[in-house]
């Protein structure tokens, strides 16, 4: 037994004596409540939002809990709540509820609605990634063979226009829900960096990838990519899922483009 469960089962025995409780649902807020106040909550007093009344009702019936997960990650992030704490208070509720962990469906609605309250960004959902809300490899590749094409017809080569900058923040060791979270922060830096056009891409190694211009914008975009990473890892409380400072380097495009998607094979490894 973990001093989690331990401390919630004494959570639990609080809530026998407690003559208020009246319902089901009601039951649950409040073991959830002083739960996640004894194990991960550190301030007591922002806890409470309208949004926990629906995720506490769904879960309460059996019911799919990603629209209201979606509503409570919005709210944590308007108040200024790290990710990793807003999972942790997630994994709270389930708990409380007698479930081991919440389904990945309701961490990924969760997670995601956490970085869209602060990113908001504009996306197609066209071969998009949807944890990440970046592209696929696949799409990546189609993008790849549009430039090397583009550069035939202009007999400018494309190794001399474009480049692949690529992210890899990731750490092995993460419970689920964190890797789950630090993809979709280190999707949304690099989404902030590389939002003129260039095409991204989450590989499935954890790794991100950028087809991106070699001009004089490109190394202030990697010292920028750089700052967005630590800043949104930061206020997201991942720091200790997220290799600091992150891997970020430059692949030079082949001649061929034949050879450019082998590198791209290469990369998804």
């Amino acid at each position: 037994m973990t001093a989690r469960q331990a401390r919630l089962i004494t959570v639990d025995l609080r809530l026998e004596r407690a003559p208020s409780l009246v319902s089901t649902s009601d039951e649950l807020l409040e073991r959830w409540r002083l739960g996640s106040l004894d194990t991960s909550w550190s301030r007591p007093s922002d806890w409470y939002d309208p949004a926990v009344d629906a995720l506490v009702e769904a879960v309460a019936d059996r019911r799919d809990a990603t629209p209201a997960a979606d509503r409570l990650g919005r709210a944590r992030a308007a108040v200024g709540v790290g990710l990793s704490e807003a999972l942790d208070d997630l994994g709270a509720l389930y708990l409380a509820a007698g479930i081991a962990e919440p389904p990945l469906t309701v961490v990924r609605a969760l997670a995601e609605a956490w970085v869209d309250a602060g990113v908001s960004p504009t996306r197609s959902r066209a071969c998009e990634d949807p944890l990440t809300g970046l592209a696929t490899a696949s799409y990546l590749r189609l993008r790849l063979k549009e430039t090397y094409a583009r550069a035939n017809r202009t007999h400018v080569p494309a190794h001399l226009t474009h480049c692949l900058v690529i992210l890899d923040a990731q750490l092995t060791e993460a419970h689920p829900w964190q890797r789950m979270a630090r993809a979709c922060v280190l999707g949304a830096a690099m989404a902030e960096v590389f939002d003129g056009g260039d095409p991204l891409a989450a590989l499935p190694g954890g790794r991100f990838i950028a087809l991106a211009r070699r001009d004089d914008e490109l190394n202030p975009a990697l010292a920028q990519l750089r700052d967005a990473v630590e800043d949104r890892v930061g206020r997201a409380g991942l720091g200790v899922v997220v290799r600091r400072p992150p891997r970020i380097w430059v692949e030079g495009l082949p001649p061929d483009a034949q050879v450019a998607l082998t590198l791209l094979d290469e990369l998804e490894r």
